[in-house]
């Protein structure tokens, strides 16, 4: 049994009450969508999803957050983003109009997991005044499906898209002034529950890791003794993190509207 499924069975057993209350689902350009949002004050948190995973993974970080700051977490359709081979300009254009059909507008903090770290890293690059910080949890890196020799062939082609998508993020203008924090899974004390043929390729991931802060100037990378799914596993690392970066907001926006005065 592998580790991806233990934690999904898990999420079946263990979805706060108090989330699920604020799940509901809405027609936006003739799609459903499924989504959760509580208003609070700015900036919006916007949880963007790994591939394939529920959005109920947020739950505990998302109602922790909420305490304070508006949040909006939703579920994509990642049957279509691989039947049709989506990229994520297409993946940011669609959750750009779901914002602005719930009247969510900027700015946001964006937090991503897996593929949806690479979706927010085009979206702040594409549209860098719209985002006042960032959170990625165990994100791709846009180089992560470069090298195929590591991916077991069963799984070649679908990773081949991934490559495609992490090339469209790096062609475009890095961000230089957005403060980021990038939490990294060791995978410490659960990798032999993995798949042997996916090891390499995790390792290899994990040494890409090392390299986001020359990516992103203003990156703080953290390692975290978890599995793929910190927010699930240690949401409060995941909810301290982002509270960082709303403090570190404020202190900014104060010391803006002192020098205006």
């Amino acid at each position: 049994m592998g580790y991806k499924f233990d934690t999904l069975k898990m999420l079946l057993k263990r979805t706060d009450p108090a989330f699920k209350k604020q799940i509901t689902t809405t027609i936006i350009n003739q799609k459903k969508i499924t989504c959760a949002q509580i208003e609070k004050q700015t900036p919006t948190v916007v949880f963007e999803n790994g591939f394939g995973v529920n959005m109920k993974l947020w739950d505990e970080v998302f109602l922790e957050i909420s305490t304070t700051n508006s949040v909006f977490a939703y579920n994509r359709n990642d049957a279509k983003v691989l039947k049709n081979k989506i990229m994520p300009s297409d993946m940011v254009k669609n959750l750009r109009e779901i914002l602005k059909d719930r009247g969510i507008k900027p700015p946001y903090i964006l937090v991503g997991h897996s593929l949806g770290g690479l979706n927010i890293q085009y979206f702040a690059r594409k549209y860098p005044k719209e985002v006042v910080g960032m959170v990625l949890v165990d994100t791709s890196h846009p180089k992560d499906f470069e090298d195929t020799s590591l991916i077991p062939k069963s799984q070649v082609k679908t990773f081949a898209h991934l490559d495609a998508c992490g090339q469209e993020v790096l062609d475009l203008q890095n961000m230089q002034d957005i403060p980021m924090i990038t939490l990294a899974a060791t995978y410490k004390n659960n990798i032999h529950k993995y798949p042997k043929k996916m090891i390499p390729h995790i390792e290899a991931t994990k040494k890409r890791m090392e390299t986001f802060p020359e990516l992103y100037p203003n990156c703080e990378l953290r390692w975290i003794d978890s599995g793929h799914f910190i927010m699930y596993e240690k949401p409060r690392v995941v909810s301290e993190a982002i509270k960082e970066l709303i403090k570190k907001i404020r202190i900014k926006d104060k010391h803006v509207q002192e020098k205006t005065q």
